[in-house]
Protein backbone atom coordinates (compact mmCIF):
# COMPACT_ATOMS: atom_id res chain seq x y z
CA UNK A 1 0.00 0.00 0.00
CA UNK A 2 1.08 3.50 -0.34
CA UNK A 3 -0.30 6.00 2.19
CA UNK A 4 -0.12 9.55 1.98
CA UNK A 5 -1.77 12.35 2.21
CA UNK A 6 -3.86 13.93 0.55
CA UNK A 7 -6.61 16.47 -0.36
CA UNK A 8 -10.58 14.93 -0.31
CA UNK A 9 -11.56 17.55 -1.91
CA UNK A 10 -9.10 17.00 -5.45
CA UNK A 11 -10.29 13.67 -5.01
CA UNK A 12 -13.43 14.38 -5.31
CA UNK A 13 -12.78 17.01 -7.95
CA UNK A 14 -10.75 14.46 -10.06
CA UNK A 15 -13.09 11.61 -9.76
CA UNK A 16 -16.19 13.91 -10.72
CA UNK A 17 -14.16 15.18 -13.60
CA UNK A 18 -13.91 11.54 -15.56
CA UNK A 19 -16.92 10.08 -14.59
CA UNK A 20 -19.08 13.72 -15.03
CA UNK A 21 -19.43 13.45 -18.64
CA UNK A 22 -21.19 10.08 -18.31
CA UNK A 23 -23.31 11.85 -15.99
CA UNK A 24 -24.38 14.49 -18.38
CA UNK A 25 -24.60 12.30 -21.04
CA UNK A 26 -27.42 10.34 -19.22
CA UNK A 27 -28.93 13.49 -17.50
CA UNK A 28 -28.61 11.93 -14.11
CA UNK A 29 -27.21 14.56 -11.51
CA UNK A 30 -23.82 13.75 -9.98
CA UNK A 31 -23.57 15.00 -6.40
CA UNK A 32 -20.73 15.33 -3.87
CA UNK A 33 -21.46 15.52 -0.40
CA UNK A 34 -18.72 15.92 1.95
CA UNK A 35 -19.52 16.34 5.47
CA UNK A 36 -18.41 19.18 7.15
CA UNK A 37 -16.49 17.69 9.55
CA UNK A 38 -14.14 15.74 7.11
CA UNK A 39 -10.55 16.87 7.28
CA UNK A 40 -9.52 18.50 4.48
CA UNK A 41 -6.46 16.05 4.17
CA UNK A 42 -6.30 12.05 4.99
CA UNK A 43 -3.52 9.60 4.43
CA UNK A 44 -4.46 6.73 2.82
CA UNK A 45 -4.07 4.90 -0.10
CA UNK A 46 -5.71 7.83 -2.58
CA UNK A 47 -4.98 5.61 -6.15
CA UNK A 48 -6.65 2.56 -4.78
CA UNK A 49 -9.83 4.61 -3.19
CA UNK A 50 -10.11 6.88 -6.63
CA UNK A 51 -9.81 3.20 -8.38
CA UNK A 52 -13.17 2.44 -6.25
CA UNK A 53 -14.94 5.18 -6.36
CA UNK A 54 -14.31 5.84 -10.22
CA UNK A 55 -15.83 2.54 -10.68
CA UNK A 56 -18.90 2.65 -8.17
CA UNK A 57 -19.46 6.02 -9.84
CA UNK A 58 -19.24 4.98 -13.09
CA UNK A 59 -21.52 1.46 -12.36
CA UNK A 60 -24.17 3.58 -10.40
CA UNK A 61 -24.54 6.17 -13.53
CA UNK A 62 -24.58 3.59 -16.14
CA UNK A 63 -27.72 1.72 -14.21
CA UNK A 64 -29.22 5.32 -12.95
CA UNK A 65 -31.85 6.06 -15.93
CA UNK A 66 -33.24 9.38 -13.97
CA UNK A 67 -32.28 11.10 -10.91
CA UNK A 68 -29.39 11.20 -9.08
CA UNK A 69 -25.88 9.30 -8.32
CA UNK A 70 -24.40 10.72 -5.16
CA UNK A 71 -20.61 10.06 -3.50
CA UNK A 72 -20.88 10.76 0.31
CA UNK A 73 -17.93 11.12 2.66
CA UNK A 74 -18.72 10.90 5.97
CA UNK A 75 -17.23 9.73 10.06
CA UNK A 76 -17.80 6.11 10.06
CA UNK A 77 -16.84 6.43 13.55
CA UNK A 78 -15.19 9.58 14.41
CA UNK A 79 -13.52 8.46 17.45
CA UNK A 80 -11.52 5.95 16.25
CA UNK A 81 -10.77 8.21 13.33
CA UNK A 82 -13.02 5.88 10.31
CA UNK A 83 -13.86 7.95 7.57
CA UNK A 84 -17.20 5.81 5.39
CA UNK A 85 -16.66 6.51 1.19
CA UNK A 86 -20.51 5.67 -0.12
CA UNK A 87 -22.44 5.99 -3.23
CA UNK A 88 -26.02 5.84 -3.57
CA UNK A 89 -28.42 6.52 -6.57
CA UNK A 90 -32.29 6.42 -7.46
CA UNK A 91 -31.57 3.39 -9.88
CA UNK A 92 -32.14 -0.29 -9.90
CA UNK A 93 -30.11 -1.33 -7.19
CA UNK A 94 -27.40 -4.60 -7.05
CA UNK A 95 -29.15 -7.84 -6.86
CA UNK A 96 -28.22 -10.02 -3.60
CA UNK A 97 -25.46 -12.53 -5.46
CA UNK A 98 -23.91 -9.64 -6.64
CA UNK A 99 -23.85 -7.47 -3.50
CA UNK A 100 -22.50 -10.91 -1.81
CA UNK A 101 -19.89 -11.06 -4.60
CA UNK A 102 -18.97 -7.39 -3.96
CA UNK A 103 -18.62 -7.32 -0.58
CA UNK A 104 -16.54 -10.38 -0.74
CA UNK A 105 -13.97 -8.42 -2.93
CA UNK A 106 -13.90 -5.36 -1.06
CA UNK A 107 -13.29 -7.66 2.35
CA UNK A 108 -10.53 -8.70 0.64
CA UNK A 109 -8.67 -5.17 0.50
CA UNK A 110 -7.62 -2.86 3.13
CA UNK A 111 -8.53 0.43 3.19
CA UNK A 112 -7.88 1.41 6.65
CA UNK A 113 -7.41 5.49 6.60
CA UNK A 114 -5.95 7.66 9.30
CA UNK A 115 -6.98 11.07 9.61
CA UNK A 116 -4.49 13.62 10.03
CA UNK A 117 -4.39 16.56 12.52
Amino acid sequence: MHYKKFKVQELCDEVVRVTGFQARERKVNLIVDIAPDIPSEIVSDMKRIKLIIMNLLSNAIKFTQKGHVKLKISYLEKSSGLIEIAVEDTGQGINEENLKRLKKLLSKVDLSEKVSS
